[in-house]
């Protein structure tokens, strides 16, 4: 996780792989980071009191507290999704009556690699069941607790992070080059932080003690709101 060719999140600080294709650590991060830019913008111009703004935030804090984006955004490999097609024979594996549509993870992966075990082959009907419900038990609890904590981002008079302005430019973040003593810093907390994204963990962001600014340049400024 501290080797050379990883990377913090630009959300959450969680290391990703250098000069790969994924910026951040998971969709819900990115899903995250999106929801706050957007609530910002919205109240930078005075519109976060409007329904639809209001309807849009309770939505995607449904989602992102009901993991209802991928835990990662990469894809499964051939040969893992063939392993999960021949060994369900094509059938779902829930109600073992319809024809298998969707591979879902039953858990998030702990070390990046999917294990067959942790995979399921389920129907259309049992995914949108299994969504519905996830999105139900969200909404009143877990959904409140993600939109708290993405308002807070949000309406703070200056941002906390860079990936929180409007503005922001994720490919400064990218092509940063932190000093030695930020580089360390960053490493000594990422060895004791548990693998895979959580919607509390990307909700709440980056961590402030981290200094996030720090990484998007030495001369960056927080852009006035």
């Amino acid at each position: 996780m501290s080797s050379p060719d990883s990377w913090p999140c630009p959300n959450c600080g969680s290391s990703v792989r250098a000069f790969g294709s994924d910026l951040y650590c998971s969709r819900l991060c990115e899903q995250a980071s999106i929801a706050v830019r957007l609530l910002r913008l919205a109240h930078i111009n005075s519109s976060d009191h409007r329904a639809d703004v209001v309807a849009d935030l309770e939505v995607r804090s449904r989602l992102i507290a009901a993991r209802a984006f991928s835990e990662t955004a990469r894809e499964l490999t051939h040969r893992r999704r063939r392993q999960v097609l021949e060994r369900a024979e094509m059938t779902c594996e829930k109600c073992g009556s319809a024809a298998g549509t969707e591979i879902v993870r039953l858990r998030p992966s702990s070390d990046g690699f999917d294990d067959l075990e942790d995979l399921s082959l389920i129907c259309a009907t049992c995914h949108a069941i299994e969504r519905s419900f996830s999105l139900a038990y969200a909404r009143d609890k877990k959904g409140r607790v993600i939109a708290r904590h993405l308002r807070r981002r949000s309406y703070s008079t200056l941002p906390l992070q860079p990936s929180d302005a409007p503005e922001w430019d994720p490919q400064r973040w990218a092509a940063a080059r932190p000093t030695s003593s930020q580089l360390h810093a960053w490493v000594l907390w990422s060895i004791d932080q548990s693998t895979g994204a959580t919607p509390r963990k990307a909700a709440i962001g980056y961590p402030r003690h981290l200094d996030p600014w720090s990484w998007y340049g030495e001369t960056a400024e927080r852009p006035a709101t």
